[in-house]
């Protein structure tokens, strides 16, 4: 059991910051140098789901044909199997100057790419992966996938999901820097993200210091890169405060008590 002995509430808007962008700026917080707060905490955010499925730079996997290569880069937006297919089929055909000719088709019970090639006179390409574009094509992270027979099947189900876990980074952080982590589950492109946080002080996290005038927040992806919400702003709001750990001076009491008794009884 806790409770709150004193609190101070800030609304903060990305649009607001003195310096960076929307997924990543600095922001004037006023917080007094008396302040005897230990505790952040976030209590409402919105985000704009904005940001594209397909998204520089994590836009482009690698083409071999032989002992040729070139990056293959999507243009970044929000794709489907359809639009993705039509782009990528273009790119496959235009990036080096060979003979070979890629299609693509969609099988919709598996829900997974074949692509094939002709005019390659045997020669097997390869798909590359790092990272990048293995959800949108199928395949698995740091892969490389080889031709046989002309053809390649995704080796796993294709998503065009919007990444749904996000993480709200805060330098006032003491442990670590992540101030808060967001799951968007069933939110459709172009809506917001809300939470609300039903126990500020299970969402809070240590105070590393009083003595700040600004804030620095990155609203980032499970592997640290900002995300990008296209020139559209988010908020939240923000909550500083003094935990009153009530169950702790209890457990220190006990101990005391306990230290005392063993102390009486050994005379």
């Amino acid at each position: 059991m806790s409770m709150i002995l004193a609190s101070r509430k800030y609304y903060i808007n990305s649009a607001n910051r003195k310096s960076g962008t929307n997924q990543t700026f600095e922001i004037d917080i006023e917080i007094p140098p008396e302040a005897p707060y230990d505790s952040i905490a976030i209590v409402d955010v919105s985000i704009p789901l904005t940001y594209y499925n397909v998204d520089y730079p994590y836009n482009h996997f690698t083409l071999v044909e032989g002992s040729n290569s070139v990056d293959i880069v999507i243009p970044p937006g929000n794709y489907d199997v359809k639009s993705f297919r039509t782009d990528l089929v273009s790119l496959l055909n235009s990036s080096l100057p060979s003979t070979f000719v890629y299609a693509m088709t969609f099988d919709t019970v598996k829900a997974k790419y074949t692509y094939s090639v002709t005019g390659n006179a045997g020669v097997q390409p390869q798909f590359i992966f790092n990272d990048y574009l293995v959800s949108q094509m199928g395949f698995n992270n740091n892969s490389t996938n080889t031709f046989v027979s002309n053809s390649l099947v995704s080796s796993d189900v294709v998503s065009f999901i919007p990444n749904n876990t996000l993480f709200i980074h805060c330098d006032l952080v003491t442990e670590g820097d992540i101030l808060l982590d967001l799951y968007a589950n069933n939110v459709i492109p172009y809506s917001y993200i809300t939470f609300s946080a039903p126990n500020i002080e299970h969402y809070s996290k240590p105070l590393k210091t009083t003595n700040h005038s600004s804030m620095r927040i990155s609203l980032q992806d499970p592997l640290g890169q900002e995300v990008n919400l296209n020139g559209v702003n988010w908020n939240f709001s923000l909550t500083l405060y003094k935990k009153n750990d009530l169950a702790s001076m209890f457990r220190n009491f006990l101990n005391f008590v306990g230290t005392v008794y063993t102390s009486l009884i050994s005379k």
